[in-house]
Parts: C-alpha cells; sequence; structure tokens
C-alpha cells in the first residue's frame, strides 16, 4: 500500500528574514522539523506502510490513498482531481474553532442565497468529497456536526500525538549545563499576544519562582515581541532562551523545568502540554475542550486572561509533587506510532 500525503500550500506561513545577509525566506508552518505529516510519515513507514509527499508542481496517481492534512477550502481542487482518478480520500480536519456555533448556522444560510461560493460552503464541498474524516478530538466532532452536514460513520477520533522516543525520560543535563536553571516553570511556544508570555509574567510577579520562555519571536506580532522583551530584560527571574531543538534542548527543558504553563487564549489541544506531561512536568493549561478531551482532570486549568487564575494554578501545580501518573498515560495513549496503526487499519478498509 502507498499512501499520498498531501499538505496545502494555503497553510504555509512565509516570512522574510531581513537581518541575514542575503536576507531568506522562511516558513512558520512548514513541511519540515517535527511537524504532523513529518511524523505522520515517518510512523507509517514505520510499520510497512509506503509514503510520499504529493507535489502540485510534479502530480501522479501512484498512491492508494491521498492523506489530505487540513480541511481548508483550499484543498478542495486538489480533492476533485483525486476523486476523478477513483483513489479515497482521508481528510485530517483540523478545524475546532472558538466561533460560536451561530455563526456557522448563519453562513449555512447565507452560502444558499449567495450567487458565489462561501469558505463555508467549499469546506462543507471537501466533508463531501472525502471517503474518510480524521478529527483530533471528540470536542471537534461534535463542533463539526453541529455546524455542517456530516454523515457520522463518516468521522473518526485519531488523537494527535507526541514522540515517545524523544519525550521518554529525557536528560536535564544539556538544558542545565547551558543555561544553569533547574526547577523552573517553563513555557514553550512562539512569542505572541495569543500564546500569553507577557500575561505569565505579570501573573508571577512578587512570587519568587523563575520562569523560562522558550521559543520564536513573532515577527507578525512586534509590539507584544518588544513588551515581552522589556518584561524579561526588567526581570532577573524570567529568562528567555529562544527557540530550541525538538530532538534535544526541548526535552532536556521540560526535564529541568518542574511546571510547564500554556496561557494561550486558544489552543487546539496545545502540543506543548503534551511534550511537557510525557516528559515528566506538571502541566497548566488554559480551559480548552480539545486538552480536556485528552488529559481530562489529570492537570492544572486556568483562566489565560486573569492573572491570579495563572498564578494560583502556577503555584498549586508547583508546589504539589508531580503525578507520575501523567507521563505514563501520555506515553501510552498519545504516540506517532499508536496513530499510524489506527491508521494503518482505516487505510485498509478503503483502500
Amino acid at each position: 500500500m502507498k499512501v499520498s500525503l498531501y499538505y496545502p500550500v494555503g497553510r504555509l506561513q512565509f516570512e522574510a528574514d531581513t537581518n541575514k545577509n542575503p536576507p531568506e525566506f522562511s516558513t512558520q508552518r512548514e513541511i519540515g522539523g517535527g511537524g504532523p505529516v513529518v511524523k505522520t510519515k515517518q510512523s507509517l513507514e514505520e510499520i510497512g506502510i509506503e509514503t510520499k509527499l504529493f507535489s502540485q508542481w510534479y502530480p501522479d496517481s501512484d498512491f492508494d490513498v491521498f492523506y489530505v492534512d487540513g480541511s481548508s477550502y483550499e484543498t478542495k481542487k486538489a480533492i476533485e482531481a483525486v476523486k476523478l482518478i477513483e483513489r479515497p480520500v482521508v481528510v485530517v480536519t483540523a478545524a475546532y474553532s472558538s466561533r460560536p456555533v451561530w455563526q456557522f448556522w448563519a453562513w449555512k444560510y447565507i452560502e444558499k442565497v449567495l450567487p458565489i461560493p462561501t469558505v463555508y460552503g467549499l469546506r462543507q464541498k471537501v466533508y463531501n468529497m472525502a471517503d474518510v474524516l480524521i478529527s483530533s478530538s471528540e470536542s471537534e466532532i461534535d463542533q463539526l456536526k453541529i455546524s455542517f452536514d456530516i454523515d457520522d460513520e463518516k468521522i473518526n477520533f485519531i488523537p494527535w500525538c507526541i514522540d515517545r522516543k524523544v519525550f521518554r525520560d529525557p536528560d536535564d543535563s544539556p538544558f542545565v549545563e547551558r543555561y544553569g536553571l533547574k526547577n523552573f516553570v517553563l513555557q514553550v511556544g512562539r512569542i505572541n499576544e495569543r500564546k500569553g508570555q507577557t500575561r505569565l509574567i505579570r501573573a508571577l510577579d512578587g512570587t519568587g519562582l523563575e520562569v523560562v520562555f522558550a521559543g520564536e519571536l513573532h515577527a507578525q506580532d512586534p509590539e507584544e515581541r518588544d513588551r515581552f522583551l522589556g518584561m524579561v530584560e526588567e526581570r532577573d527571574w524570567a529568562h528567555y532562551v529562544g527557540p530550541l531543538s525538538h530532538d534535544e534542548m526541548l526535552p532536556s527543558a521540560y526535564a529541568a523545568a518542574k511546571v510547564h504553563v500554556l496561557p494561550s487564549k486558544f489552543e487546539f489541544p496545545g502540543m506543548v502540554t503534551l511534550e511537557a506531561a510525557a516528559a515528566g512536568c506538571s502541566v497548566v493549561s488554559g480551559p480548552y475542550p480539545t486538552i480536556k478531551d485528552y488529559l481530562g482532570d489529570r492537570i492544572y486549568y486556568c483562566d489565560p486572561t486573569s492573572l491570579d487564575s495563572i498564578r494560583t494554578n502556577v503555584e498549586k501545580a508547583f508546589r504539589n509533587e508531580v503525578d507520575e501518573s501523567l507521563s505514563e498515560f501520555v506515553l501510552e495513549n498519545y504516540t506517532w506510532l499508536s496513530r499510524a496503526k489506527r491508521l494503518k487499519k482505516m487505510f485498509k478498509k478503503i483502500a
């Protein structure tokens, strides 16, 4: 069996780095590194499924299943072409939204009366054409069923995953030796207003806790970037270490930390929370329905817009002993290999 994996070009986010000589482009959401497409490809190959990355520039039909990572309207043309050559299509919905349901109902009505297609209508067509839809949370499935016309038999729950080899019992010594920090509060993620790094700093003022931030500065949010850098410079207990390598220094940072916090306004579900939990941290997260689907009451939840709530839950997580069963739970249930096995079983049913 051969699976062709397609990542919509429209989902790539390009940025220009003018500080380099000569200037160069980078992509913030790319087919590379530890991204879901690459991890899916690697894990499928581990269990004997041949894979290839689909290229719109050099398309071919030598595959048995077309796997689409994302259900945005940009995928419609590619799926239509694949359906013409009678290959089954699997679409990862990746569509959980913080929007109220009434907005989807409004678009459903508007779609019927407008003379041109809407984004809502194009996405509905993507769901209609797919042979199988894969959702990464039960909350997303519930939302999609309410917001779109989706057959219960078509949509399946297969959770997002972490790399067991990387995040099981990581060694804290590389991080400790480089930065001289241990038993701190950690936040991993791109530095921007939505992720809430400055809210976390304000929440921890006066607590005596050290905090470490790891992640790229978001070029598209310069005001928050400058605010964050200024706040870190003003506090000797706040540290910014930049982006960390996914396979070595990042797991070492998790191992050196005691608590990981993600006070983001919205996440789906927040992969760094799963990574931190697998690596042995206590974790504090915003109350996103999707992360509750994964971890239930095993972690601490804060209101990401409330400094008091962030502070209270971080201090509680830091004060209490780490629940060692949390790591085992994540490593047992949310690994790329387990996801690959479930995908393989699904592919055999439709190919």
